[in-house]
């Protein structure tokens, strides 16, 4: 019994790990980087670096300067965002850095900030171009208004369907008991071991 429930536990354990990894969303942040002499900035855009087409995105770049005199509220920024090498939008930063854009359809675009110092700061003018940007997500309740894509729940605007954190907590709460299951197991023949004796 030993052997078997061994086999399980590690095919299970296979078995989730592979739907994770190939079948179930990735989550993780992307970030993009770019440098102008002394001065880089990390492009950040919400929700989670992959806009959805049609959606509002919150586009922000931090940027560090190396010899530390960088200030947003002291920036003259303008973020510019092009695509197939048309600008399309153009906008001063606010002093909070970020700027709201709403993409209007998937594809190619190219991210621009331009900084110079305002009267009384003294760090370096710097230019930032984040090209390849993709946006590769269409709005789902667009979709679904249209005929195209899953249907919608209307109570939090996801796809029916696409819950994969469920599907995630099943599956290892499945991998917990064959676990347990083994443990026992291991216990019981143990116990058998030390009687025998």
């Amino acid at each position: 019994m030993k052997k078997s429930i061994f086999k399980i536990f590690f095919a299970s354990l296979g078995v989730f790990l592979a739907v994770n990894i190939f079948f179930l969303p990735n989550f993780a942040s992307a970030h993009f980087f770019e440098t102008d002499g002394g001065v880089g900035g990390v492009l950040h855009v919400d929700p989670n670096d992959a806009p959805i087409a049609g959606d509002n995105a919150a586009i922000f770049v931090a940027i560090q300067d190396a010899q530390k005199k960088f200030s947003q509220a002291g920036c003259d920024c303008v973020l510019s965002i092009s695509q197939n090498d048309k600008e399309i939008f153009s906008q001063q930063v606010p002093p909070s850095g970020t700027t709201d854009y709403i993409f209007k359809g998937k594809g190619v675009y190219t991210i621009a900030l331009k900084g110079a110092p305002k009267k009384g700061y003294s760090f370096q003018n710097f230019s930032l171009s984040f090209d390849d940007f993709n946006v590769t997500q269409d709005d789902p309740q667009a979709l679904a208004v249209e005929g195209f894509g899953p249907p919608v729940d209307q109570s939090n605007q996801l796809p029916v369907g696409h819950d994969h954190g469920n599907l995630s907590f099943f599956l290892l709460g499945g991998l917990a008991v064959i676990y347990f299951l083994y443990i026992l197991d291991r216990q019981q023949e143990n116990h058998e071991k030390k009687e025998k004796k």
